[in-house]
């Protein structure tokens, strides 16, 4: 594999963990710096090590995007470079750009303690199940006790529109319970906002809702606030990890909180 030639962002093949959108969003503003370095930017999916072997002397570099970390922790050492994205793999050969989800989660319950919100909820898979998730509630659930509150949690069994819709059938059965809830992904949240809607109640007047966001949301898609490492400075990292001018092995992004129609004060009880 040569020193010359495309960049590959390799996905998953099935059960992605990012939307299309996010990934394509991705690999544009990675375009723009490994352009600098004299490479172009490509789209694959599926086994890295498959992916990489049947590109043979065509790839410069590889970006690994959604994989879990058991899979990129056995990844053998490569030769040519290779960069991981918001992974928690214990003592890998390879650099990680990731968000700071701890800080994340932290933001989001501050976003909403100012708000008014006192009666707030984490929705994720149980611990142990996802480092970031695990951190994203990590942050969130200690904003909130430093407020003087306790979170209410709220187990999602995996990712996905439908856990969302399942968990707006949850929330109406208790509708006083709850006044804001943070999901740990997108594709959840915009179920739930959906299903909440069908269901008759109205977001953000009678429940807001905040997701982390691996990308720009889908123009199709609600509008939902949502928490999100900074996309330029995460495509930046990566280019520059890639070829040899960011020497850290963990590079962390800080994140923002982009307020969009989903997030509102509290409506009087």
């Amino acid at each position: 594999m040569g020193a010359s030639g495309d960049v590959a962002v390799i996905t998953p093949a099935s059960g992605p963990r990012r939307t299309a959108g996010a990934v394509h969003d991705f690999a544009s503003r990675l375009r723009v710096h490994a352009g600098g370095y004299g490479h172009g930017v490509r789209i694959a999916s599926g086994n890295p090590l498959e992916v990489l072997r049947s590109a043979g002397d065509e790839l410069a570099g590889a970006v690994l995007l959604g994989f879990d970390d058991e899979l990129l922790e056995g990844l053998p050492p490569l030769d040519l470079p290779v960069v991981a994205i918001d992974s928690y793999a214990h003592d890998p050969w390879f650099p990680i750009v990731r968000s700071d989800d701890d800080d994340g989660g932290r933001a989001a319950a501050r976003h909403l303690l100012s708000l008014g919100h006192r009666r707030i909820a984490f929705a994720g898979p149980r611990a142990g199940r996802s480092r970031p998730a695990d951190e994203r509630r990590r942050g969130f659930e200690g904003a909130l006790a430093d407020a003087g509150l306790r979170m209410r949690f709220l187990e999602l069994s995996s990712y996905g529109p439908a856990d969302g819709a399942r968990l707006a059938a949850r929330l109406a059965r208790t509708p006083h319970d709850t006044s804001a809830v943070l999901l740990a992904d997108e594709t959840s949240a915009a179920g739930l906002v959906g299903g909440l809607v069908l269901r008759g109640s109205r977001v953000p007047e009678d429940v807001s809702v905040v997701c982390f966001a691996d990308g720009l949301p889908s123009p199709a898609g609600p509008r939902i606030t949502s928490v999100t490492g900074d996309p330029a400075r995460r495509s930046r990292l990566a280019a520059d990890a890639l070829f040899g001018t960011a020497s850290a092995s963990a590079l962390t992004v800080g994140v923002v909180v982009i307020d969009r129609a989903t997030t509102a004060a509290p409506a009087p009880r």
